[in-house]
């Protein structure tokens, strides 16, 4: 069992010689739009939610969109979710501003000179 420096990663070997490394904190990437969530849900997921759902007790389940990188940032329109790093952006269509539907669409890749 090892951790790295930073205690982000915790490595454990077991003795039929599998290699499992686990995640112990993932960064905070999120936004909001009306009553909509967009957050990272896992390292390659951005989840989209009604936040009145939350409020009104309903158990809905988010959409969960797959995302072609890690992002370092996430933008949240009313049918559009955006992530990024860097000079990159990746643009996903979804449906529904009430209650988010999947359609999680791949419209656009943007490469632009600077740091978006």
């Amino acid at each position: 069992m090892y951790w790295t420096d930073d205690g982000q990663i915790l490595s454990v070997s077991t003795k039929t010689g599998r290699m499992y490394n686990f995640l112990t904190k993932m960064p905070m990437v999120h936004d909001v739009n009306g009553p909509n969530v967009a957050f990272l849900s896992s390292l390659r997921e951005i989840s989209v939610l009604n936040a009145l759902d939350l409020q009104r007790n309903v158990r809905a389940k988010p959409l969960q969109i797959p995302v072609e990188i890690e992002p370092a940032f996430v933008a949240l329109g009313v049918d559009h979710v955006a992530v990024g790093m860097n000079n990159r952006a990746w643009f996903y269509r979804f449906q529904g501003n009430e209650n988010p539907k999947r359609s999680d669409v791949l419209i656009n890749e943007q490469e632009y000179l600077a740091s978006v």
